[in-house]
């Protein structure tokens, strides 16, 4: 089992660097793909995205770690 600690600081780190990166990642992209296309409004859509794929990790670990505690505390007691 790891350390809940560890594993919500990832989550936060995560959660708050991953859609600035990816924003401005694909604000660029686009841009030196196309100069009139809007930049601004990809990005934005990028990153609403990539928070919720952090969300949705940070929720299935949870669950998969609840399965894991039931399923260990169900084999200790027979």
């Amino acid at each position: 089992m790891q350390n809940p600690f560890i594993v919500l600081t990832v989550y936060s780190v995560a959660i708050i660097t991953m859609p600035i990166a990816v924003f401005f990642g694909t604000k660029s992209l686009v841009e030196i793909v196309s100069p009139t296309a809007e930049g601004n409004l990809w990005g934005a859509v990028t990153s609403v995205i990539t928070v919720h794929i952090v969300l949705f990790a940070f929720v299935y670990k949870a669950f998969q770690e609840e399965k894991k505690v039931a399923k260990e505390a169900g084999a200790k007691k027979d």
